[in-house]
């Protein structure tokens, strides 16, 4: 299951409202406000990231993201990227191996073996 997914089964918007809540000061999300704003946010309420019919468990391509996206592209005069699986994975690597420096270095973690356990047990990343 993907972020948004995941984020859907617990609702965006929890974590959006909660965010700011706790931090007013804390720089805004333009394109999440905007989606987060514009949703029902969640699964249980049948729109989120992705729309869900009731009795199905499948996600189904929201409109209104789509709709959101495009308008944002347009604004910021970007264009959608695509990516292969490869391109992905290296992407999302290169950030977990980014945070782990980070860790280390401002002494959250002693040494890198447990930021490996940490990737291993509770993230689910293959050896």
């Amino acid at each position: 299951m993907g972020a948004c997914r995941a984020g859907d089964l617990a609702g965006g918007d929890i974590g959006w409202a909660r965010r700011y809540a706790e931090n007013p000061d804390m720089p805004r999300g333009e394109l999440a406000d905007r989606l987060c704003e514009g949703v029902d946010s969640g699964r249980r309420r049948g729109a989120g990231s992705y729309d869900y019919e009731p009795g199905r468990r499948d996600a189904i391509p929201s409109r209104f993201v789509a709709v959101v996206l495009a308008s944002y592209r347009r604004e910021k005069d970007t264009r959608q990227q695509k990516f292969t699986a490869e391109e992905i994975v290296q992407r999302l690597v290169i950030a977990l191996v980014d945070e782990g420096a980070r860790i280390l270095d401002e002494g959250i973690a002693l040494r890198a073996s447990g930021i490996d356990v940490v990737y291993l047990a509770g993230f689910g990343v293959p050896r």
